[in-house]
């Protein structure tokens, strides 16, 4: 598991360094959204494979939205 983790962090450091020159090219006005766009989509991959990793499969949006149902209709309370 240990190693699995590694793996994952040597790859998302990779697609960084690969992806950062083309990511500093970006028009100065744009930029700053750009980045936090990036980093928000590599964050978000990068916990989801880590949740895999750890066999902790992450809730499908499908439960999320019944239970928000569930809640607002009373349902279930």
């Amino acid at each position: 598991m240990a190693l699995n983790i590694i793996l994952l962090v040597i790859i998302a450091i990779i697609m960084v360094l690969l992806d950062l020159p083309g990511l500093l090219k970006i028009e100065k006005k744009n930029k700053i959204k750009v980045l936090i766009s990036y980093f928000l989509l590599l964050l978000t991959g990068f916990t989801l494979g880590l949740l895999l990793i750890l066999e902790r499969e992450p809730v499908s949006p499908t439960v999320i939205i019944e239970r928000m149902l569930n809640l607002i209709l009373g349902i279930g309370l």
